[in-house]
């Protein structure tokens, strides 16, 4: 599998890096190594010099006047990148269902546990491709978005499915603004204002066995146990959400019923076609191995501690406080999995553009952190993975607190 995700990061390009500093902003750069039909880039190497000549004019002018604005958005993407087309995945998808099948038929064959699991790990490209379809299209017409649902079939995520895609948008709309709501006593009248997606999120309000603090040995296995949960469980609140989705009324009687409907009758038969190949014990390392898998790539790119609310600069500033990017970009196994996704800051700041293009907009991005004096992050998976260690081993030795993170936030965005 190496030697195949290799082969898919033979064509990659070096993109231009703006300097930390702005005091010696160089001359426009050419991106005439990009290998891509220009409809899904710039139209020429000629404007995309442009409109970075552009953006380095507005940091001046701006640094010039002596304008302070926080809340300013960074620069709009160039025209063209705001769009997804199937080819631009189409190797990642192939080879990552081809994979997929193969380890699951020979799971199925050999009653092999640990195939199953691989086989959920290899399909993580397939889920990653249908999260950037849902942050494109919304209106189920496009040849993306009928893809995306065949392969739930294969995945049994369902993206687009209450209550999914709130809990997503609270993630990007409230980015790092952690409120323990797994397990929390006060899901109910915070979960509307927070970060949902918390590895530590069973202890983000302290540990409730109080035997277990003082005791060291105790308190590693409530933190192992807080990690394990959060990780297993990815791909099964996908499965859960899709089918007792019809069975709420609130969703029932929405204009999105079709839409709610064809999700619990795509996750039904991705669950037969799984149950009737690996077994219930196979599905079930199938949907650990998946969830793991993503879980161990996409934690990384989130702050372990979390923001504080209201954070100086606002919603801009919080999302690239709460965020950071994979130092390894050129990683063959990062580039099969994530499909551009490492480029996370990226991400948050201009979530309509596919994870394929993220990498083309790291200048922005680091002139943008520079113009404002943010962090722009890049971290190792392994000192990620140190930073929610310590942050869950932290949070396992604190008392619990259900009204520990009682600060609301508030912003105005659309998504």
């Amino acid at each position: 599998m190496a030697i195949a995700a290799a082969a898919l990061t033979s064509s990659r390009v070096q993109l231009p890096v703006l300097p930390a500093s702005l005091a010696n902003l160089p001359k426009p750069v050419s991106v005439t190594k990009i290998q891509k039909p220009s409809r899904y880039y710039f139209s020429s190497s000629a404007s995309a010099a442009s409109s970075l000549l552009v953006f380095r004019r507005r940091i001046r002018q701006r640094a010039q006047r002596g304008l302070e604005s926080p809340h300013l958005p960074p620069p709009e993407a160039p025209v063209g990148l705001a769009q997804i087309h199937w080819d631009e995945y189409s190797s990642h998808l192939l080879l990552a269902v081809a994979l997929t099948c193969t380890c699951g038929l020979l799971a199925s064959m050999t009653s092999s546990l640990l195939l199953a699991g691989v086989a959920g790990a290899i399909a993580v490209p397939i889920v990653i491709f249908q999260h950037d379809v849902r942050h494109l299209h919304h209106k189920n017409d496009t040849l993306e978005e009928h893809l995306s649902d065949i392969l739930v079939v294969l995945t049994g995520t369902c993206y687009g499915i209450l209550p999914w895609s709130g809990v997503h948008v609270k993630h990007h709309a409230f980015t790092g603004n952690y409120h323990g709501a797994v397990l929390a006593e006060s899901l109910s009248e915070h979960g509307s204002t927070g970060d949902l997606d918390d590895l530590a999120g069973p202890l983000r309000h302290g540990n409730p066995f109080g035997i277990t603090r003082g005791n060291p040995i105790l308190r590693a296995i409530v933190a192992a146990s807080c990690i394990f949960l959060t990780m297993s469980l990815f791909q099964c609140m996908f499965v859960l959400q899709s089918l007792v989705g019809p069975f709420q009324n609130q969703l029932s009687e929405s204009k999105r019923s079709l839409v709610i409907w064809k999700g619990a009758l795509l996750t039904f038969a991705h669950d037969c076609v799984a149950l009737l190949m690996l077994g219930p014990m196979g599905y079930m390392m199938y949907s650990i191995g998946m969830s793991a898998c993503l879980t161990l790539l996409t934690a990384p790119v989130h702050h372990a501690h979390g923001v504080e609310d209201n954070v100086k600069g606002g919603f801009y500033a919080q999302q690239i406080a709460g965020t950071a990017n994979i130092a390894d970009h050129d990683s063959p196994l990062i580039n099969y999995f994530m499909m551009g996704n490492d480029y996370h800051i990226e991400h948050h700041l201009w979530p309509r553009v596919p994870g394929t293009k993220k990498a083309h907009l790291a200048p922005y991005a680091k002139a943008y952190c520079a113009e404002h004096g943010l962090e722009y992050r890049e971290v190792s998976l392994v000192d990620a993975w140190k930073q929610w260690a310590l942050e869950v081993w932290t949070l396992a030795g604190r008392p619990y607190q259900s009204n520990a993170y009682g600060i609301q936030l508030s912003c105005n965005l659309s998504l």
